[in-house]
């Protein structure tokens, strides 16, 4: 009976230590360009974190893009389109939360909002056949 306790700990902690030895072998797995999906709802607090937010996701995608030399190579691997399909949805959400919120505030340039580099990175995409409208 008193090696019952220790027994007991000891198969707990083994049990334990082994679970996440496969949750970090499973996050070092995923490719460079798989992503998973992080913004379910998105409320900006003003036009800058709607253009550093934008910015960011359409640099993403064009990085995953551009790792690829040809749009067949692209085409051929399903991990990045699926990542590259979740970051056009998280474009989407934030594009449509900040011109509800903000509307035509979000076309005047200013210190934090560049609707011309948005225009530029889009255009980029667009001429590597990624259509982010």
């Amino acid at each position: 009976m008193k090696y019952y306790i220790p027994f007991s700990l000891i198969l707990l902690f083994i049990t334990f230590s082994c679970d996440s030895e496969k949750s970090i072998n499973n996050k070092k797995s995923q490719s460079k360009t798989q992503f998973n999906q992080k913004i379910k709802k998105y409320n900006p607090i003003s036009i800058c974190d709607c253009n550093d937010d934008g910015i960011k996701i359409l640099e993403s995608i064009l990085n995953i893009r551009t790792s690829y030399s040809t749009f067949e190579l692209y085409q051929n691997d399903k991990k990045s389109i699926n990542s590259v399909n979740l970051l056009k949805k998280e474009w989407a959400l934030i594009r449509d939360s900040c011109i509800k919120k903000f509307a035509a505030k979000l076309f005047i340039p200013s210190d934090c909002n560049e609707p011309k580099k948005i225009g530029s990175l889009r255009d980029k995409l667009n001429k590597l056949n990624i259509k982010t409208s």
